[in-house]
């Protein structure tokens, strides 16, 4: 309700207050709610103890979200350099794309869309920017999965996730996702001209996501 408009300074308990904040953190909308406070001028209405929390949790989710940005930036011009196509999905570019900030929505790691036949050149770009391939069974992801994993170790570990598909098990073959690249758009995602998911596939691997 705060999200949408309900008045800030209704009669609510501090014990109520931590409880929205805590649920908040949980569903990811902590940075929405300190700026919908904020904006209305409201944060004046939380426990003081309640509203430094989330101030310093919303600040800190800022800053990892402006490395994860970083970092995307990064990826993403070195794919269009070396012309390898790369669409990114979630992350900073979902956050971007919602809201028009990167900040605006917590990120956990980037999740790029390659094409499979391209992964070796995958990953030869990711490794130049400094990153690991995680691989615990030597080519099983990449013949029974729908996603490798990448990490590098900078302010905490980055995870950089290259998959083939928008679908995930049991559904990962079911897509034909030549169709899906000839749907892509160039977009505009952290400052580089890039490959971006027409709002329909978007939707339907968000969906597939939450499933």
């Amino acid at each position: 309700d705060l999200l949408r408009g309900a008045d800030a300074r209704a009669p609510v308990s501090g014990g109520e207050w931590e409880k929205i904040v805590n649920d908040a953190d949980i569903h990811c909308l902590a940075p929405l709610l300190y700026r919908r406070l904020k904006a209305t001028g409201s944060l004046d209405a939380l426990p003081a103890d309640v509203a430094d929390r989330l101030a310093r949790r919303v600040f800190g989710l800022a800053a990892r979200s402006l490395v994860l940005a970083e970092e995307l930036r990064s990826i993403l011009q070195a794919f269009e350099d070396r012309e390898v196509p790369c669409a990114p999905v979630r992350g900073p570019a979902l956050a971007e794309r919602l809201y028009g900030d990167v900040t605006a929505r917590p990120s956990g790691d980037l999740d790029l869309l390659v094409r499979k036949e391209h992964l070796a050149q995958v990953r030869a770009i990711l490794e130049t920017l400094g990153f690991r391939h995680l691989d615990r069974r030597a080519g099983f992801a990449q013949a029974f999965s729908y996603t490798l994993v990448f990490v590098k170790d900078r302010h905490g570990w980055i995870v950089a996730e290259p998959h083939w598909t928008i679908a995930y098990p049991p559904f990962a073959a079911a897509l034909d996702m030549e169709q899906v690249w000839q749907r892509m758009v160039r977009e505009q995602v952290v400052g580089v001209e890039t490959w971006g998911l027409v709002r329909e596939d978007l939707l339907l691997h968000l969906c597939l996501h939450l499933l």
